[in-house]
């Protein structure tokens, strides 16, 4: 995952990245099979790059934010993160959001990822 996508390991997120990534293209791959299109035609390929670019780019913005964030040293900018932090930490739905997010278990799913 780490190596499909540039984005920073912080938290792991490249394999999550990745293992939503070869469900989605198995289900594209699928159905274009089914409609007995080609699989590695240009429009079957768009399908699978449109649904995946979004969640994907804001996957990599996040963990970009999160680097900078984290590795902010000004004391105002440690005070609000930290103050962030445990605010989110003492909010369990809000805590549960950022998870099923961090997961991939959260928006369009592919069959594959469903639980």
């Amino acid at each position: 995952g780490d190596a499909a996508h540039s984005i920073h390991p912080l938290a792991g997120q490249g394999v999550n990245l990745g293992f939503l990534d070869v469900a989605v293209l198995a289900e594209v791959l699928l159905h274009a099979a089914q409609r007995g299109e080609r699989l590695g035609d240009v429009k079957v390929l768009s399908r699978y790059e449109r649904r995946r670019m979004p969640h994907n780019l804001a996957m990599m913005a996040a963990m970009e934010g999160f680097e900078r964030l984290f590795q902010a040293d000004p004391l105002p900018l440690r005070w609000l993160r930290n103050s962030g932090l445990n605010w989110v930490d003492d909010l369990p739905e809000a805590k549960a959001l950022f998870v099923r997010q961090a997961l991939g278990l959260s928006g369009d799913l592919p069959e594959l990822a469903r639980v």
